[in-house]
């Protein structure tokens, strides 16, 4: 949630129980957010705990306003590095990814055609908080993703059980595209084609 705050995400209401808060620096958060206009809707600790599905939560959470972006809000800079997920399934395996990607300092994070919910809980749970710091946008498919790859000049690297190179010998010019496939299948044959 703090995050979410750092990162100007669109808070609608800052959820608190002030008796798990006391006089920490998140309470005194809260309160700066409240003078600055946003809603905080404050809970009994008893209440807090019986919606809360973590063991001892912190006593703060928030309602934050979904922004899901398209490919022509990613900024292409000569360095970037973007992560792009075909139909990624699980929404723990997507929010794991996003905070990888923050952590390595990713440009953004692609999603293409039926994927996860970013929003789900469990995404933004596994995420922890990095889904507010890092650009996530969708693509229809693959033929946008490649179209936007083409028009920005960005590489495309895949990845496939049957690769004749290997990630360590490998070398990754940017602006490049990691281009990973879904749990199960993986990538589809004419996306390796494609890259």
């Amino acid at each position: 949630m703090w995050r979410a705050v750092e990162a100007g995400a669109d808070i609608e209401t800052l959820v608190v129980a002030p008796e798990l808060l006391r006089d920490s620096p998140a309470m005194r958060m809260v309160e700066e957010r409240e003078a600055a206009g946003v809603r905080v809707a404050r809970l009994s600790r008893e209440l807090f705990l019986r919606l809360s599905d973590r063991d001892g939560p912190a006593g703060l959470t928030a309602i934050v306003r979904g922004r899901m972006g398209t490919l022509t809000d990613l900024v292409v800079a000569p360095g970037a590095v973007f992560v792009a997920l075909h139909q990624v399934g699980n929404p723990g395996n997507l929010g794991t990814i996003i905070r990888t990607a923050d952590a390595t300092g990713a440009a953004g994070v692609i999603l293409i055609g039926d994927a996860s919910d970013p929003f789900a809980p469990s995404a933004v749970k596994a995420s922890m908080g990095s889904l507010f710091a890092v650009d996530v946008v969708h693509s229809d498919g693959l033929d946008a993703f490649f179209d936007w790859t083409r028009q920005r000049a960005v590489r495309v690297v895949a990845t496939s059980g049957s690769a004749t190179d290997r990630h360590w010998s490998a070398t990754y010019p940017p602006p490049v595209a990691l281009l990973l496939g879904s749990e199960g299948p993986g990538l589809p044959a004419e996306a390796i084609r494609r890259r």
